[in-house]
């Protein structure tokens, strides 16, 4: 819905399979026999396990442990993932090859590895953000949205974060709770102070978030200022590995980066700035 904030899915003491899904003809796949991927951001809530479901003319399933960080059982897909993510959530992903079409995708509340339904207790529940769907193996960048040749899969990831609804009961909570982000998502602007010693907002990303040996794209909003020199670098193994100059003032409007603090040639306020879903 274009917001930080995740939906919780509260379960309640039917004895039943619990899903929140999503439907339709808008799901349509035209790429049979290409992979795509499905991922989400999943939080516990007194619930450790989350099973994703496809309905692509054959079943398809990942588990997670959302408390742990594990992968359990997996059917008909090629490939799995569960990465950390702030706000004690990780993002889930599956992929598999596409058959005929995309008729449903699940979440659906696990008792444990491989077991869905409900035990009675009528008090655990499961946070959901950011559902995604894009073709190839593995998720996009949360981010980022890419060229995509498949006009169906364009219209489910527009699609994805509306329409939802529940099956074998349970319910979700009108009110939303903070996602898996962390800092603000205003801009924050660097001033000069005049001495020789550089100027610099800086950031971390929790350990474990960009796996070693994948692909990653880094950018920043930039904003024009008074300053006629300014950089962006990522620093990897505490080299700077890539560097950028630009003839403007540093405002950035960061995604799953909080920023630490100031270089000591400078100062930093919070200016007006944007969230980007």
């Amino acid at each position: 819905d274009g917001t930080p904030t995740a939906h919780i899915h509260h379960e309640d003491n039917t004895l039943a399979v619990q899903h929140m899904y999503r439907k339709g003809s808008d799901f349509n796949n035209a790429d049979r026999d290409k992979i795509v991927t499905f991922s989400s951001f999943v939080g516990p809530i007194n619930r450790d396990w989350i099973r994703f479901r496809i309905l692509d003319t054959i079943a398809i399933h990942a588990n997670f442990d959302v408390t742990n960080g594990v992968i359990g059982a997996l059917s008909n897909t090629f490939d799995a993932g569960i990465i950390p993510a702030p706000n004690n959530f990780y993002r889930c992903w599956m992929s598999w090859i596409s058959q005929e079409s995309i008729n449903r995708i699940d979440y659906q509340i696990g008792i444990a590895d491989n077991v869905t339904g409900f035990d009675g207790l009528d008090q655990d529940s499961l946070a959901y953000w950011r559902p995604q769907l894009n073709p190839g193996s593995g998720p996009d960048p949360v981010d980022s949205v890419p060229i995509r040749t498949n006009t169906n899969l364009v219209a489910a990831y527009s699609d994805l974060t509306v329409g939802w609804a529940t099956e074998g009961g349970g319910s979700v909570d009108p009110t939303p709770i903070e996602g898996p982000t962390t800092g603000v998502f205003d801009a924050y602007r660097v001033h000069d102070d005049g001495s020789t010693v550089w100027a610099a907002l800086k950031a971390t990303l929790p350990p474990g978030i960009l796996p070693v040996g994948g692909q990653y794209c880094y950018y920043a909003y930039l904003k024009e200022g008074t300053a006629v020199d300014a950089s962006l670098r990522l620093w990897d193994t505490g080299a700077a590995v890539l560097r950028i100059d630009v003839d403007y003032e540093w405002v950035a409007g960061n995604l799953q980066i909080k920023a630490e603090n100031v270089g000591t040639g400078g100062t930093v306020d919070l200016g007006n700035g944007w969230w980007v879903a």
